[in-house]
């Protein structure tokens, strides 16, 4: 069995109080409600699996780096059905440059969500999320699209903000899977890469 660890290729975050800005050049993302607006924010990301078609995941954890946490937060990793949703042109009512979302706010299904819980003090979390990777390696070409929401948006004013690629330490997608015998570090990588002792995680 292989590890290879997988940084996202795209990220960035949706936010109902400015419905058409995109926000995929900065540091941080955020998921959950503003207290100070109330708007809702939802992350989303694109990881890039093709090296492990053909493959079966055995475990697979999501990496995330949270800079800022606005307490306990009950939220769901659901898969994105608008593949082609762009990160520079991304924002609550669009998915792309003049093409809305069929929903404000993202497109994504909850077969397979994934929930999570997260922290109330900033550090690095991770989760398991086996179904959802298997699925993207199966059934979706080998591209991972999440979207980080807080489950019940609805009178809730917590909010996380979450580190992107732009940053040294955005979101990582660590997978064990058969039929690779050695570790691989696959796309585009940050200058954290250069610690690999950030990566070593009991299973």
């Amino acid at each position: 069995m292989a590890v290879l660890v997988f940084p996202t290729i795209r990220d960035n975050y949706l936010y109902s109080g400015s419905a058409g800005t995109n926000y995929g050049t900065t540091t941080t993302m955020r998921a959950g409600r503003d207290a100070s607006t109330g708007f809702v924010c939802r992350a989303i990301m694109t990881f890039d699996l093709t090296p492990l078609i053909g493959h079966t995941v055995a475990l697979a954890k999501l990496r995330m780096n949270v800079t800022v946490a606005g307490g306990t937060q009950a939220c769901t990793l659901y898969r994105v059905t608008q593949p082609a949703w762009s990160e520079i042109w991304s924002t609550w009512n669009n998915y792309t440059l003049g093409t809305k979302w069929d929903a404000s706010g993202g497109d994504y299904t909850d077969v397979d969500a994934a929930a999570i819980e997260l922290p109330a003090a900033a550090g690095i979390i991770t989760f398991p999320l086996e179904t959802l990777t298997q699925d993207a390696i199966t059934s979706r070409s080998g591209l991972l699209h999440l979207l980080l929401k807080r489950t019940v948006e609805a009178g809730v004013t917590q909010l996380h903000t979450i580190a992107t690629r732009e940053s040294a330490d955005g979101p990582l997608l660590e997978v064990i899977t058969d039929g690779l015998p050695t570790l691989r570090r696959c796309g585009r990588f940050a200058p954290s890469w250069k610690r690999p002792e950030q990566f070593r995680h009991a299973y």
